[in-house]
Protein backbone atom coordinates (compact mmCIF):
# COMPACT_ATOMS: atom_id res chain seq x y z
CA UNK A 1 0.00 0.00 0.00
CA UNK A 2 1.08 3.62 -0.31
CA UNK A 3 1.00 4.27 3.47
CA UNK A 4 -2.39 5.99 3.43
CA UNK A 5 -5.45 4.68 5.20
CA UNK A 6 -8.20 3.96 2.66
CA UNK A 7 -11.76 2.88 3.27
CA UNK A 8 -12.85 0.27 0.75
CA UNK A 9 -13.98 -3.35 0.58
CA UNK A 10 -10.43 -4.72 0.95
CA UNK A 11 -9.70 -5.38 4.64
CA UNK A 12 -6.30 -7.09 4.24
CA UNK A 13 -2.93 -6.09 2.74
CA UNK A 14 -2.57 -6.87 -0.96
CA UNK A 15 0.11 -6.42 -3.60
CA UNK A 16 -0.17 -3.61 -6.12
CA UNK A 17 -1.12 -6.11 -8.84
CA UNK A 18 -4.07 -7.40 -6.81
CA UNK A 19 -4.97 -3.88 -5.73
CA UNK A 20 -5.14 -2.81 -9.39
CA UNK A 21 -7.27 -5.88 -10.17
CA UNK A 22 -9.65 -4.98 -7.32
CA UNK A 23 -9.72 -1.38 -8.60
CA UNK A 24 -10.73 -2.59 -12.08
CA UNK A 25 -13.46 -4.74 -10.48
CA UNK A 26 -14.81 -1.75 -8.54
CA UNK A 27 -13.91 -3.12 -5.08
CA UNK A 28 -11.64 -0.18 -4.26
CA UNK A 29 -11.34 3.39 -5.46
CA UNK A 30 -7.58 3.47 -4.85
CA UNK A 31 -5.35 2.05 -7.59
CA UNK A 32 -1.62 1.61 -7.01
CA UNK A 33 0.75 4.51 -7.75
CA UNK A 34 2.16 2.56 -10.74
CA UNK A 35 -1.35 2.12 -12.16
CA UNK A 36 -1.95 5.86 -11.86
CA UNK A 37 1.34 6.73 -13.57
CA UNK A 38 0.46 4.34 -16.44
CA UNK A 39 -2.90 6.06 -16.79
CA UNK A 40 -1.26 9.48 -16.83
CA UNK A 41 1.18 8.31 -19.53
CA UNK A 42 -1.70 6.87 -21.58
CA UNK A 43 -3.72 10.07 -21.22
CA UNK A 44 -0.71 12.16 -22.25
CA UNK A 45 -0.24 9.94 -25.31
CA UNK A 46 -3.89 10.30 -26.24
CA UNK A 47 -3.66 14.06 -25.76
CA UNK A 48 -0.74 14.20 -28.21
CA UNK A 49 -2.56 12.02 -30.74
CA UNK A 50 -5.69 14.17 -30.47
CA UNK A 51 -3.63 17.32 -31.08
CA UNK A 52 -2.01 15.69 -34.14
CA UNK A 53 -5.42 14.72 -35.54
CA UNK A 54 -6.87 18.18 -34.87
CA UNK A 55 -3.90 19.77 -36.64
CA UNK A 56 -4.44 17.44 -39.63
CA UNK A 57 -8.16 18.26 -39.79
CA UNK A 58 -7.41 21.98 -39.60
CA UNK A 59 -4.81 21.72 -42.37
CA UNK A 60 -7.24 19.85 -44.64
CA UNK A 61 -10.01 22.33 -43.86
CA UNK A 62 -7.76 25.23 -44.88
CA UNK A 63 -6.84 23.41 -48.11
CA UNK A 64 -10.51 22.78 -48.89
CA UNK A 65 -11.34 26.45 -48.36
CA UNK A 66 -8.40 27.49 -50.50
CA UNK A 67 -9.47 25.15 -53.35
CA UNK A 68 -13.06 26.40 -53.54
CA UNK A 69 -13.73 27.95 -56.94
CA UNK A 70 -13.86 31.72 -56.85
CA UNK A 71 -17.03 33.27 -58.30
CA UNK A 72 -16.65 35.11 -61.57
CA UNK A 73 -18.81 37.96 -62.80
CA UNK A 74 -20.82 35.55 -64.97
CA UNK A 75 -21.86 33.20 -62.16
CA UNK A 76 -24.83 33.87 -59.97
CA UNK A 77 -24.75 32.92 -56.32
CA UNK A 78 -27.11 30.05 -57.12
CA UNK A 79 -24.65 28.41 -59.53
CA UNK A 80 -21.51 29.36 -57.64
CA UNK A 81 -19.24 26.35 -57.12
CA UNK A 82 -21.10 24.15 -59.62
CA UNK A 83 -19.44 22.97 -62.84
CA UNK A 84 -20.26 24.96 -65.96
CA UNK A 85 -23.06 23.59 -68.13
CA UNK A 86 -24.19 24.94 -71.51
CA UNK A 87 -27.56 26.67 -71.67
CA UNK A 88 -30.15 24.80 -73.76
Amino acid sequence: MDGKEHRDLIDFPVSDIWRDHYYEQGLTTYPSPAYRSELVATIDGLRGELKRLNDLVEKRRRLAVKRQPQPTGRQSKRTQGQPWQPVR
